[in-house]
């Protein structure tokens, strides 16, 4: 949905989500029942996958900064998307850069 707002092309290789979508879910529910079954019969074995969630969530790039990342790799194109340059055009007017 929010790929066709913002003008995405729908290709053959875009396609390809929904199979990944599906394997996905089915290695999370392979996965769920192992931990489930290991989990029931180690009790503190639960105590340790939160943690490894919560430092996992830590070393995701979401809470690092800008610097960190290293430099940008160069932007194809200069033009904005095409549902952008009425709302870039009329900030550029106000600002006297374009």
């Amino acid at each position: 949905g929010i790929g066709i707002y913002a003008g995405v092309p729908v290709t053959a290789a875009s396609l390809l989500v929904v199979p990944g979508l599906i394997l996905t879910c089915l290695n999370g529910i392979w996965m769920a029942t192992i931990l489930g079954v290991v989990c029931a019969r180690y009790r503190d074995l639960q105590q340790v996958v939160g943690s490894l969630m919560q430092v996992s969530m830590f070393v995701t790039p979401i809470f690092f900064t800008r610097d960190q990342l290293g430099p940008r790799p160069p932007r194809p194109s200069r033009r904005p998307p095409r549902r952008a340059r009425p709302i870039r055009t009329r900030r550029w007017r106000r600002s006297g850069t374009g």
